[in-house]
Parts: structure tokens; sequence; C-alpha cells
């Protein structure tokens, strides 16, 4: 059979036709193969930086009750952070009554003795408003906290031990907080002059011992001195844990915690992790 040259050119081009197809559909393979690359990338790059979460440690989120915040405090502060605070107050009336006791105004600094009575409180205050936090009340939730944080599994060697040493030099704070409540007392029902000044110099001096120290004595001020340098050497490190943390963290049935994160607005959670 005669073949035309139409027919032998196409028998000569079609094994062309075929490689460059071949070589187009390699290209469009490589071509979507570099684009997935592109888009794999992008999604870790994103997801370190911005959708990965790392969740703190239980035992951080413990301590940061004790120093960063709390639902019912006042302004929602941390509750060592209230107890500091309410020491201040303490110290200032106890400084009030005694320069009013020095000046002859004994009654007046008797009165005081009701305010400090109120000031320090019990460790079992209940508390139904802000306002009515007593430094015994905030001071001994603070120290368990620490506790919760001591007994954490993923509390550090560093965490366990520093804290450890820290809540039980604490117990000398508390100590010293039912002094100054057994002084008032018996201020409220003294009438001698000269006793009345000899007692109300030392309530001030009792409340300034809690709050800065002195003669030895451990105090407010050190312990926070302690619980910082105690967090600085964490590792990982310490950072305070942001609010839902904070007061997203509840007590499991079976004696550990869980996380229950709410919505803004109270519609259900959206995340709950627990051990």
């Amino acid at each position: 059979m005669t073949l035309n040259y139409f027919q032998i050119f196409e028998r000569l081009i079609s094994p062309i036709r075929a490689l460059l197809s071949e070589a187009n559909q390699l290209q469009r393979i490589v071509k979507d193969n570099y684009q997935m690359k592109i888009l794999i990338t992008m999604f870790c790059l994103l997801s370190i930086s911005g959708c990965a979460t790392t969740l703190p440690t239980f035992a951080h989120v413990h301590v940061g009750h004790a120093l960063s915040g709390w639902p019912d405090t006042p302004g929602n502060k941390g509750l060592f952070a209230v107890s500091e605070d309410l020491a201040v107050d303490i110290v200032e009336v106890a400084i009030a009554a005694s320069e009013l006791s020095r000046a002859g105004q004994h009654q007046a600094s008797v009165i005081a003795s009701s305010k400090l009575l109120t000031l320090i409180g019990t460790p079992d205050d209940d508390i139904q408003a802000p306002e009515n936090y007593t430094f015994l009340a905030a001071f001994v939730k603070a120290s368990n906290h620490l506790k919760y944080s001591i007994e954490s599994k993923d509390a550090t060697a560093n965490l366990s031990q520093g804290l450890t040493s820290v809540v039980d030099k604490g117990n000398a704070i508390v100590v010293r907080a039912n002094v100054l409540k057994e002084l008032a007392t018996v201020l409220a029902s003294l009438e001698d002059q000269q006793t009345i000044v000899d007692v109300v110099q030392q309530l001030r001096e009792i409340a300034i011992q809690n709050l800065e120290g002195g003669d030895g004595e451990y105090s407010l001020r050190d312990m926070r001195n302690e619980l910082s340098s105690i967090l600085a050497a964490e590792n990982p490190a310490y950072s305070p844990p942001e609010r839902k943390y904070l007061f997203g963290l509840l007590p499991s049935p079976n004696g550990g915690w869980f996380w229950s994160f709410k919505e803004a607005d109270d519609k259900g959670s959206y995340g709950r992790y627990s051990y």
C-alpha cells in the first residue's frame, strides 16, 4: 500500500505529540505540587504563630489565683494582692490610733479597735461581696491556692519546694494577725489611759511587722519577694495566666482539675481539657 505524504507526516509527528502531551501533564503535576507545598508551608507558619495555643500548667494557674486574679475579689485582684492591700489598711488604722492615743484622745483610739477587728476578720468569713473581704480570709485563701499549686501533678520541683517553704513561713503572718485581733479586742474594754497607749503601740508595731517585717519577722513583703524569686526560676517560664485560664479552672469530681471555658455570651463551653 502506497502512503501519501500526509500519512507519512502523521506517523512521524504522532510520537512527538504524545511526548509533548506527557510533558504538559507532568508540568501541571509539578505546578500543582508546588502550590500545595506553598499552602502546607503557610498553614504550618500560621499554626506556629497564631493557631497553636500552649495551655498554662495547673500549678501556674493556682499561683495566678494568689497573685493575679480571683473572681470574687475587689477588682478581681489576686488573693495575696488583696491581703497586701488590707494589711496596708490595718497599718494605717493602727498608726492613726497610736497618734490619737499619744494626743490624749484615748476614746477615739479605742473606737479604732472595732475597725481593726473588721479589717482582720477570720479565715472563714462568708464573702458576700468583694468589699467584704478581710485580711485573714484573703491571706488564708491565697495560701490554700499556693498549696493547690504544690499538689498539682504538673508542678516543677522548683515550684513545689519553694512554695512549701513560703507557705510554712507564712503561718507566722496568720499568728500575728490573730495577736492583733486579741489586742484590738482587749483595747475595746480598756479605760486606763496609759494601758491604752501601750496596747495601741503594740498594735502599731505588730501591724507594721506583718506588712514590712523587721527584727527577723517574716512579712508579706518577704513573702512577695520570695514568690517573685521562685517564679523567676521556673522552667517552663512563668507568666501571669490570661483571665480565661484564671477563671476557667474548676475542681473535678475525681479530685483533679479541668478547664471549662465559656463564650462571651455564656451560651456554652467551647473547650474542655482535664486530667
